[in-house]
């Protein structure tokens, strides 16, 4: 927890010194858009102004595929309330590095709550969290919320809403042992966070006000070991000056091949074997493949393999490509995306694919 601590006070410190760019935001005349790679995913509002917090983003999460599965699921969440089709995009306008600032002596939100700091969102010293071993009192070195994520959306140039991932940190107490905290207790201590912040912007920008829509979610760190990455909570959509009430995301991870991966989809579980066997007839030596699905209620949605070869020649790697390509039929449903990545002496080969919802696979060899 200490490492944490002293992270996000360096972080903030290294900004402020290196000489952050003001946080006032210009007008553009001439706005633009980009294309999405994608149908349905959103588009980007050009020209592009990159926020003061990903600095923090880079540094205070454990890692960038943390990064970057917040940033990715906070857009997919937020299509439940401003269509791809109608919004674009921009990231982080309103919580800047200074708003953020959690160095020792700042006043941000990322701070911890105080005197001299009445909006830092992070519990004061003392506080009482019920943990797996019991109620725990937070300590100074105790770091629970994260990090924020903010995504803006416009319409016609005007902004129209907004999104927040909250990302919390449930382990406590010591590095090494940590004890962690349940997520009901999570749950309550993030929704708290959620509804100070949403006052927060309310209050402190006028052109978000009151009749600006706000969505949030909470966004549980990876566990202990962080192979694999961490799980939405809780979302709530904040319309005016409604006070947004929270529903539960049910999400969660598993790793192919693993128990749990067998016990919520067997026929993928039995399917990923097959591959790993084909791939083995193919190139025995020194090859390894392993999969991370993502499940939600229960039911999966995207399907992640990465295959590890030593191939001494070319012929070799590209049969290993071939029967790759090959075996994607049996992931055949189109209620889940599938993506192989194969790798050839720790280096990239081929991505082979199948977007959810589609039946054409495509292969890219490097």
């Amino acid at each position: 927890m200490k490492k944490i601590l002293a992270s996000i006070m360096a972080v903030f410190l290294v900004v402020a010194m290196s000489g952050c760019k003001d946080d006032t935001k210009k007008q553009s005349t001439n706005l633009e858009e980009t294309k999405a790679v994608s149908e349905g995913d959103y588009a980007a509002l050009l020209p592009y102004e990159a926020s003061t917090a990903r600095h923090s983003h880079a540094i205070l999460s454990t890692n960038q595929t943390e990064t970057f599965t917040v940033g990715k699921g906070l857009m997919e969440l937020s299509k439940k309330h401003f269509d791809p089709d109608t919004y674009v995009y921009r990231e982080g306008q309103f919580l800047t590095y200074s708003a953020l600032d959690a160095t020792s002596d700042g006043e941000g939100l990322l701070g911890r709550t105080s005197e001299t700091n009445p909006n830092g969102m992070n519990p004061k010293v003392g506080s009482r969290f019920k943990t797996d071993a019991g109620e725990k009192e937070i300590t100074s070195s105790d770091v629970v919320l994260l990090d924020i994520f903010e995504m803006d959306w416009y319409r016609s140039n005007d902004l129209e809403g907004i999104s927040l991932a909250l990302v919390l940190n449930s382990k406590i107490g010591d590095s090494e042992n940590p004890d962690i905290i349940t997520d009901e207790m999570l749950k309550t201590y993030g929704e708290d966070a959620a509804r100070k912040i949403v006052s927060y912007l309310r209050k402190t920008h006028p052109e978000i006000g009151q009749k600006t829509p706000i969505y949030v979610v909470l966004y549980k760190e990876g566990g202990v070991n962080n192979s694999l990455p961490g799980v939405f909570l809780d979302e709530a959509y904040f319309e005016s000056k409604t006070v947004g009430e929270f529903k539960s995301i049910s999400e969660e991870w598993a790793l192919f091949p693993s128990k749990n991966a067998s016990e919520l989809d067997g026929s993928v579980a039995t399917n990923f074997s097959k591959l790993k066997k084909n791939i083995l007839n193919v190139l025995p030596d020194a090859t390894s493949i392993i999969g991370e699905g993502h499940f939600t209620d229960k039911k999966l949605d995207s399907l992640s393999m990465e295959v590890s070869i030593n191939a001494k020649s070319y012929a070799e790697a590209y049969a290993v490509v071939q029967m790759v390509n090959t075996s994607m039929s049996m992931f055949d449903g189109k209620n889940y995306g599938v993506k192989v990545t194969i790798n050839n002496n720790n280096e990239l080969l081929a991505v082979v694919s199948r977007n959810k919802g589609s039946s054409e696979v495509s292969a890219v060899i490097l």
